[in-house]
């Protein structure tokens, strides 16, 4: 499916999501005052933005030029600010930067106003605390826990011992980039859009479980296990590339 029909399939489904989503204009007109968010999350965002590149990941996003960049940077900015201005209990939380940048940049085409509007209803499919301040990124770390005991109990043999401490220690360290980015960097650009396809439309009305990601994660072990159980760097650097396998392997 081409993104331009994704963005119009999710914007249909927004309003089963958020029913009651002000405008982007008018968060966006209350988000330009300089007092409007924290100056911890306006702190955040300003150094962030310039780190919000996902051209390293998918070179088919590059800009044609500096102007069209400092444009996006700016339409980012501007995106990730009106997200605080709604929803200051949550705040912005780093990662959220990577997937604001693929919602603006490929699936909207620069449509600031959408890529606003389906930012909010991605987080809103999530678990409510899932980024939350306090305590930190609870529903986050509850997901992460999910998957290592799903895995525990389909793989009991690769979490025994020592080998198993350095199993998890490494699964907590990919679940960060795989969780927190919402996979951007993780998958293939069509398979990212595809899983997020699934959180925009899988049942409707509903909060989104948390399987979607226990399910992928648990499907990429199946495909592709750790060659080695050896902790430290090289098992979290094979976990990372345990997802673009998988895909390989699926054709």
């Amino acid at each position: 499916m081409r993104h331009t029909d994704l963005r119009n399939r999710w914007l249909k489904v927004l309003p089963s999501v958020l029913p009651e989503l002000p405008s982007f204009e008018a968060v966006d007109a209350v988000a330009r005052h300089k007092d409007s968010i924290r100056v911890i999350d306006s702190r955040q965002i300003d150094a962030d933005i310039h780190r919000s590149d996902v051209t390293h990941w998918y070179p088919q996003l590059k800009f044609k030029d500096d102007c069209a960049r400092a444009k996006f940077h700016e339409s980012l900015r501007r995106l990730l600010r009106a997200w605080c201005v709604l929803r200051p209990e949550v705040g912005y939380s780093q990662a959220m930067n990577f997937v604001a940048a693929i919602l603006l940049q490929a699936v909207c085409k620069g449509d600031l106003p959408s890529a606003f509007e389906l930012f909010c209803a991605l987080i809103a499919r999530l678990p409510s605390d899932f980024y939350s301040e306090s305590p930190p990124l609870q529903g986050y770390l509850v997901e992460v826990e999910a998957i290592i005991l799903v895995l525990e109990d389909r793989y009991p043999e690769m979490f025994e011992g020592a080998e198993g401490e350095g199993l998890r220690e490494a699964l907590q360290l990919a679940s960060a980039k795989w969780l927190l980015n919402q996979w951007v960097g993780s998958l293939p650009l069509d398979v990212l859009l595809a899983l997020w396809d699934q959180i925009f439309c899988a049942d409707v009305g509903g909060d989104l479980k948390p399987a979607t990601s226990i399910r992928l994660v648990v499907a990429m072990f199946a495909l592709q296990p750790p060659s080695s159980l050896e902790g430290g760097p090289a098992l979290y650097a094979e976990l990372l590339r345990m997802g673009e396998e998988a895909v390989r392997k699926c054709g």
